[in-house]
């Protein structure tokens, strides 16, 4: 029988937009510390924290070294931080940019996040390449900077780095882009995100990662794009992915990635998935 242990992404902010455009920036503690038990109590035994929002620099050297309190209540309510997922470059941070200095300031200010962490016992960092290339020609040459951006971040922590497949016509959408960069950094791995696979299927994408898996974002979607369903609700072929895990020797977590944190209908998903896939093996 194969199962493995079932985690949970878990946001941090929440950014309140207000319709005169302003908005704030609020730290969800209690929030926080609800989903956590919720989610102990369904049967999760890690969380991936998700210290992020829709803020600028300023705003994110102000909120950012909140995560130390989040940190702590995980602790407190026995819930481990098996990962953390870094800020998207969708805001300022592009590990690709075909702009050197953007480049470097994005590696240098990631350094910086991640010293909050150094201490934990998590077990590694989740980042997303960059933003997406505007023409074809510009892909290889935003390939080539995002492998210095994570050659420089994989050799400045103890910690693993893993980079995480885009959808559409972000980077590494396909599995001969996310080749190129591993090959050419050794101590890299992977989140694989189910959800953001089009040109491949998530299971063939899996196979030929293999063993530079180190994690999952685990969710559901439809024909079009990417929704983040709870897993079931959707259109992948569950028992293709699973498979392709117990082939690849997988034993990480299963880590949801829900668009709304629903922790009974999360368990209730984890088993439907797993016990009908031990039945057809």
């Amino acid at each position: 029988m194969y199962k493995l242990k079932l985690g949970c992404s878990l946001g941090c902010y929440e950014t309140k937009i207000y319709e005169d455009k302003t908005y704030d920036i609020i730290p969800e503690f209690d929030k926080f510390r609800k989903n956590v038990k919720a989610l102990k109590e369904n049967g999760c035994t890690s969380i991936e924290l998700c210290p992020m929002a829709g803020w600028n620099y300023e705003e994110e050297q102000k909120y950012f070294p909140l995560v130390t309190k989040f940190l702590d209540i995980a602790k407190e309510e026995g819930l481990a931080v098996n990962s953390v997922h870094l800020p998207f470059a969708l805001y300022f941070w592009d590990f690709a940019s075909l702009d050197e200095e953007k480049r470097k300031f994005s590696v240098e200010h990631a350094k910086w996040a991640m010293k909050f962490f150094e201490n934990e016992d998590i077990k590694y960092f989740v980042i997303h390449p960059g933003l997406r290339p505007k023409t074809v020609e510009e892909r290889q040459p935003m390939l080539d900077g995002l492998v210095k951006s994570l050659k420089d971040l994989c050799d400045s922590t103890s910690k693993t780095i893993c980079i995480e497949n885009m959808t559409s016509v972000g980077l590494l959408n396909q599995t001969s882009e996310a080749l190129y960069v591993l090959e050419r950094v050794p101590k890299l791995m992977m989140v694989i995100d189910v959800n953001h696979m089009f040109i491949e299927t998530p299971e063939e994408y899996i196979l030929k990662i293999a063993d530079r898996v180190k994690g999952l974002h685990i969710s559901d979607r439809d024909n079009e794009r990417e929704r983040h369903f709870i897993a079931g609700d959707g259109v992948l072929n569950w028992n293709n992915i699973i498979g392709a895990l117990e082939k690849i020797g997988y034993n990480g977590v299963f880590n949801y990635e829900p668009n709304e944190i629903k922790p009974k209908e999360i368990k209730l998903s984890f088993d439907k998935l797993f016990n009908e896939y031990n039945k057809k093996v």
